[in-house]
């Protein structure tokens, strides 16, 4: 049944239960929902991606996985963003991975919202959109503008943010161009070097910081490139009294 429906194409041609695919060793796939996800991830699937018991296997754990974190629960084996490629899901990348995984268990536990594929593909689309949002209003920031808040940055992906950081990361998105800021590796970037920089600059001479160049060019200092540059600029940090 599943080689003969599995035509790339959506049209409900394959309908197992969750007995069928128990009979068949797919033994995580033990709901109605999981079987209807599945359902519809082998429907839309071409042939040669389901063709052999590891790959129906691989795509079932990835199901049981969906429905496992759903619930609250954390999945026997972790969702990556190459994991859910598996099963046909796209715009799904490991900047935005943690942005799903924790809407996915926003769902409901009874995991009526993961229980078909156009639900699960709705979430991802909903989290782009959402990730895409926040960083428009990051790289925008003007200083003049909306300001970015802890939420925008963790609604872009961004970790490390909290209210004891959240004013310094302004202080220098303001300044930086939007180029600088329009990507979460930028950002995040950012983040953890002015995560450092508020634990060396201390007031204190005793040359605990330690920036290299690309750091530098992460707070927007793009001009710092030699090392008697790094080392003078680490020397002018280290005194300041950023605690």
């Amino acid at each position: 049944a599943i080689l003969l429906g599995a035509d790339g194409q959506s049209d409900g041609d394959i309908s197992l239960t969750a007995s069928d695919y128990i009979a068949m060793h797919l033994t995580r796939v033990d709901t109605a929902g999981k079987a209807n996800l599945l359902n519809e991830i082998f429907d839309r699937s071409t042939t040669s991606r389901v063709d052999a018991y590891s790959e129906l296997q691989a795509i079932s754990d990835v199901v049981a996985d969906i429905f496992f974190v759903s619930t609250g629960a954390q999945a026997q084996s972790p969702l990556t963003a190459a994991r859910l490629a598996l099963i046909g899901l796209s715009g799904v990348t490991n900047e935005n991975i943690a942005l799903l995984i924790s809407a996915i268990a926003n769902t409901s536990d009874d995991t009526l919202g993961v229980d078909s594929f156009v639900e699960v593909q709705a979430i991802v689309n909903q989290v782009r959109a959402s990730q895409a949002g926040a960083l428009g209003v990051i790289s925008a920031y003007d200083g003049t503008n909306t300001v970015p808040s802890v939420n925008t940055l963790q609604s872009a992906g961004i970790t490390g943010v909290d209210s004891s950081n959240i004013g310094i990361i302004n202080q220098y998105l303001a300044t930086m161009s939007s180029e600088l800021t329009d990507s979460v590796a930028e950002v995040q970037a950012l983040v953890n070097a002015l995560s450092k920089l508020l634990i060396c600059a201390d007031g204190t001479a005793n040359n605990n910081c330690t920036f290299t160049a690309a750091e530098f060019h992460s707070m927007g200092y793009l001009d710092i490139d030699t090392q008697e540059e790094i080392d003078a600029l680490n020397i002018e940090l280290d005194t300041l009294d950023l605690t």
